[in-house]
Formats: structure tokens, sequence, C-alpha cells
């Protein structure tokens, strides 16, 4: 049954089970949507990081947490990562690149890379053909491949972290896709870090020295 809202509303007005917000125009019901950033049942909540650095290039966040950068060898979110939330989210899209490599991430803690071989990543990527890799003791997660190029020339992942603050192994599960106007690729990949400190960055740069790269990027926890 359609419910029958108040004409002309103000910000804060309660009706029934509902509370009019004036900053999206519409109704939030109190139960269950108390506005972006502060659901009270499981769902995501954006996560603003702390700091955001590049490498090179330049890197603004806005007050929700949304990332955007451009020329940058290596993007770096400090401070994404906390005891509030055990799992986490991440919406990365890439819009431009220098050259055609690689999109590799790695875990931070306190401003520092861990770059020592605990990694290992499975990927099964689908282009004209079908192939995996296994690949274990290496630096570095592989995420997507980035593409550059005249025209169309884009890549998103979507990738799932999952107890990085937590002191156990962390692991991770993503999806992607890159495409130019000639060549279309889809990635699913999963992978884990065996060590067992804690986290609370992350760091994705190309895999190819020197290359830059520009997009967005969100991260968002899972409330419990």
């Amino acid at each position: 049954m359609a419910i029958d809202f108040p004409s002309n509303p103000t910000n804060g007005q309660v009706y029934s089970n509902w509370i009019y917000d004036s900053s999206i125009t519409a109704w939030r019901n109190v139960n269950t949507d108390t506005g972006i950033g502060t659901l009270n049942a499981m769902g995501l909540k954006n996560v603003v990081p702390t700091s955001v650095v590049v490498d090179s290039g330049s890197a603004t966040v806005n007050a929700n947490g949304f990332i955007e950068f451009s020329g940058a060898t290596a993007l770096k979110l400090n401070g994404v990562f906390s005891a509030t939330y055990n799992s986490y989210k991440i919406i990365f899209s890439q819009q431009s690149a220098s050259a055609t490599n690689d999109l590799y991430v790695r875990l931070r803690a306190s401003g520092t890379d861990l770059s020592a071989s605990y990694y290992a990543n499975g990927t099964l990527a689908t282009a004209s053909t079908i192939s995996g890799v296994d690949l274990v003791n290496i630096s570095q997660w592989t995420v997507n491949a980035l593409h550059s190029g005249t025209g169309i020339s884009h890549a998103s992942t979507t990738m799932e972290v999952i107890q990085p603050f937590l002191p156990k192994p962390t692991t991770f599960q993503s999806k992607g896709g890159s495409w130019t106007s000639t060549q279309n690729k889809t990635f699913n990949l999963a992978g884990f870090n065996s060590n067992t400190s804690a986290y609370d960055g992350i760091t994705f740069f190309p895999s190819g020295a020197g290359t830059t790269m520009g997009g967005n990027i969100q991260v968002f926890g899972y409330t419990d």
C-alpha cells in the first residue's frame, strides 16, 4: 500500500516510521535506513581514509570518502581498515593509464607497504581464451589489468578484503574487467596474505615502473 506522505515537508520532519532528509529530497525509514554511512542493519558503510598519498600526480577525497586521482604511479590509502569492521568492499575504476600493465595491490600499516613475500594469488582470466595463474610467495596481489590507448580504455574492479585489521591472515576476492575498443578481458581472482599483522591501509599501483593511472576509488565496511 502506498504511503501518503505530507506535502511540502521540512528537513527532519517525522511521519510514522519515516523522516524527511532534505539533502536527498526523500523520506528515509528510521528503522532500516538512517542515512549514508550510518546503516543500523547489516549493510555497507562508506569509509573515509585518514589520508590519501600519490607518488606522482594528484588525488582528492570528498566528505563521503569518494577518491578521484590522476597521473598516479601509486595510490596509497591510509586509515581505511580498523577494528570497526572485519571485512571491506573496494570499488576501483580506472579511467586512464599511460601504459597497459597489471594492477597490483599491497597491504600497508602505519604508512608503510608490506612488500615481503607473504602474498599468494590465483587468477582466472577470460578473453579470446581462458587462462589461469597460481602464484605463491610473491610480494603483491594482482587484481586486474590496466589498459592504455586512444578512445575507449577502462578497467573496473570490485574487491573484498577479509579481516585485514585482525591479527590473522588476510584474504581477498575480486572480480574485474578491462577493455579497449579492440579487446575485452574479465578476471576472477582470490588470494591471501599469510602474515598475521594488522593492516590499516592499502596501495594500488601498476606493474610497470613509471606507469601512471587515473580514475576513482571507494572503500566500504561491512557492518556486523
